[in-house]
């Protein structure tokens, strides 16, 4: 689970681990990922966390053998990370070809 450090990421983590899934929640600051992680274990969840930017493909690599080497396979991957720029999302106008 991408982005899950914090807003609805977390959530979709936190509710999946409290319905029986074994989570790994990645976020690209090591403190969210931990403090989330270990918010979904207080309430009974089964989920680790791991830091790490997802544009890096060894960080994937590491995901998926977390993810495998907890849960023996994966059956769900949730891509959440994303990045916002604080505009507001309807104000967004494509880039033409020209840039």
């Amino acid at each position: 689970m991408t982005g899950a450090g914090e807003g609805i990421g977390f959530e979709i983590a936190r509710l999946l681990a409290l319905s029986g899934a074994v989570v790994v929640l990645n976020d690209v600051d090591a403190t969210r990922a931990h403090n989330a992680a270990a918010a979904i274990q207080r309430q009974g969840g089964h989920c680790i966390g791991i830091a790490g930017d997802v544009g890096d493909v060894d960080v994937v690599r590491g995901l998926v053998e977390a993810a495998v080497r907890e849960g023996g396979k994966i059956t769900i991957a949730v891509a959440n990370a994303g990045q916002s720029s604080g505009i507001a999302f309807l104000t967004i106008r494509p880039r033409t070809s020209n840039g």
